[in-house]
């Protein structure tokens, strides 16, 4: 199925010339493939082990911190909890980073379940933005199964609480927040951190699929992937002078690692941080539309 034989199968479903009921129909049509690609993606084995690491990773975080706040005696609410898992960056580049990369490497591949959505589209662009809504869901899944399960597991030991704990305010730092970040509520705070941590994780996903569509292998995509995540564990363990640490991915899916309105801080705003993520997708997603729209689908047996 090459470019030259696309013709009236592979019509944008955003042609001028479509009628509103043609263009229903294959919004209809769009929606409804990236409902079944989701669930036929989160319904693989590997996402089993979502909900395990993510118990035992809370457990460990939860235990250690309890342990140092009876030591000094300074009460802890959820948020500290929250903060901890969340905010801890050797949990998140040595583990969970790698975790997400290995089940979002898939989507880079042709299968023949991807191709009878493709003929079902009958369109490569209507395919490329349904692989990435499936990729924005599924990293939103992802996201949304390690907060709710650290949520639960600290809701047993820790009370809710509108403001930050003694400890936090006394000792931030311990916390992964700056001090500046303290103005926040801890509510938007960690608003902010998640919305940083999904942007992130998104867009290295979107690397991981275009990088399979290049490689035309899954495996080259979860390699590019973990090259990049590779880059952020060197960060964590060496210095780089000023500004091309902002090149790296720590400072923007960190959220301590931003000024919080401080001028003389080296790290970036929040702002810069969400335009560094925008710039990625500006680049990948062009890309990959420009690949799928070249590539061929037929399979050869």
């Amino acid at each position: 199925m090459t470019q030259k034989s696309d013709s009236l199968l592979f019509r944008s479903v955003s042609h001028p010339g479509l009628t509103i009921k043609e263009r229903h129909s294959s919004l209809m049509a769009l929606l409804r493939s990236v409902h079944l690609h989701v669930v036929q993606h989160i319904r693989k084995a590997r996402w089993w082990l979502v909900v395990p690491i993510s118990i035992v990773t809370t457990y460990l975080l939860l235990g250690s911190m309890l342990a140092l706040a009876a030591q000094r005696a300074l009460p802890l609410n959820i948020w500290d909890a929250l903060f901890n898992v969340f905010g801890n960056q050797y949990l998140l580049f040595f583990c969970l980073t790698p975790l997400y990369l290995y089940l979002v490497s898939d989507l880079a591949t042709d299968s023949r379940f991807s191709e009878a959505l493709l003929l079902r589209l009958g369109s490569r662009r209507a395919w490329w933005i349904g692989k990435v809504a499936t990729l924005g869901i599924v990293t939103g899944i992802y996201l949304g199964v390690l907060v709710a399960v650290a949520m639960s597991m600290a809701s047993f030991v820790l009370p809710w609480e509108s403001g930050w704990s003694a400890k936090t305010v006394q000792y931030p730092i311990e916390t992964y927040l700056p001090p500046e970040a303290l103005t926040f509520a801890p509510g938007a705070a960690f608003g902010m951190l998640v919305v940083l941590l999904g942007l992130g994780w998104f867009c290295l996903g979107l690397a991981v699929v275009v990088g399979g569509r290049v490689f035309g292998s899954a495996r080259w995509g979860f390699m590019i992937g973990l090259l990049i995540n590779m880059s952020a564990i060197f960060l964590v363990h060496t210095y780089v002078p000023p500004p091309y640490d902002s090149f790296f991915v720590n400072y923007h899916m960190m959220f301590t690692y931003h000024a919080f309105g401080d001028s003389t801080s080296e790290y970036p705003s929040i702002a810069t941080s969400l335009l560094y993520w925008l710039v990625w997708i500006i680049v990948l997603f062009p890309s990959g539309w420009w690949l799928n729209a070249r590539h061929d689908f037929l399979r050869h047996e």
